[in-house]
């Protein structure tokens, strides 16, 4: 049960930051450029396939340590890597890419930081559906059960906040799912570790929800 926590969060912080950040980009660049989002979110599925395609041995031995790190590098991007994609995004002049390839740079650089988290709760996914196949069918009814929650929550929380507003309750909720696996099974030192990390993260999202002021999500 405890794996179907961590699947259900994970599902629940990809479906939600597609939606907020199509929100996002529609507000800095016009609604027209928001379905890139989900090529970005597509490309992270994607390339995780590949990596646990190569590696899918080494992976599934680690896997118990491998997800809590993966959720803890969601977390901590949800908090430091989003701002600056904004802010590049918001820079950028869609209309002069191609005439002047200096506004291209600032636009991959936003579209391969907004890739990272995608990536990493797809690896996240990944692993614990490889992990559990006797299991899979409760494993993907927590991954539908997680989306359609996700995509309720976001659009709740765009009600009430501007885009970049929500991103640190997400840093929360993948902290949390970082301690699942430490706290529900046999512990070692480094899933302390991880259920250190993951508090001191949870309340960093915190913080930064309680005092953060709005990025500005225009040119």
């Amino acid at each position: 049960m405890a794996w179907d926590g961590v699947v259900f969060l994970a599902s629940l912080v990809v479906i939600a930051l597609q939606i907020v950040l199509m929100q996002a980009v529609s507000q800095i660049q016009g609604h027209h450029f928001a379905y890139v989002v989900i090529s970005i979110a597509l490309l992270g599925f994607g390339c995780s396939g590949t990596v646990i395609a190569l590696a899918e041995g080494w992976m599934r031995r680690r896997t118990d340590r491998l997800v809590p790190a993966f959720l803890l590098l969601t977390a901590l991007s949800c908090l430091t890597v989003f701002p600056p994609a904004f802010h590049m995004a918001a820079g950028t002049d869609i209309h002069l890419l191609l005439v002047d390839m200096s506004e291209w740079p600032a636009l991959l650089a936003a579209g391969g930081l907004a890739f990272l988290p995608f990536f990493l709760l797809a690896m996240v996914l990944g692993l614990v559906f490889i992990r559990d196949t006797e299991t899979i069918g409760r494993r993907y009814g927590a991954n539908l059960v997680g989306s359609a929650c996700g995509g309720g929550l976001a659009l709740v929380l765009l009600l009430f906040f501007h885009p970049e507003e929500t991103l640190p309750l997400f840093c929360c909720l993948t902290a949390a799912g970082a301690v699942i696996p430490p706290v529900t099974e046999k512990r070692n030192r480094s899933k302390r570790i991880y259920a250190a990390l993951s508090s001191v993260l949870f309340l960093a999202g915190l913080a930064v929800c309680a005092n953060a002021p709005p990025l500005p999500l225009s040119p």
